[in-house]
């Protein structure tokens, strides 16, 4: 992945809705990487998509401020 210094963060229901954003992006070709907490049994809290990624498909989600 290139080097990139934009973040945009968007926020989901819960871990189940991550869930399946993983597999969404993973069913579509989209690079990402999922970060799991160990604290806490290595549930997956957050992840983060390349820039490549079409930002249409995010269009749903909510801007977190």
């Amino acid at each position: 992945m290139r080097e990139h210094k934009t973040m945009i963060l968007l926020g989901v229901e819960d871990e189940d809705e991550l869930m399946r954003w993983r597999v969404f992006l993973s069913d579509t070709g989209v690079q990402f990487a999922a970060f799991a907490e160990p604290d806490i049994g290595n549930q997956i809290t957050a992840i983060a998509v390349t820039p490549s990624a079409d930002p249409r498909i995010f269009k749903k989600l909510r801007l977190l401020s």
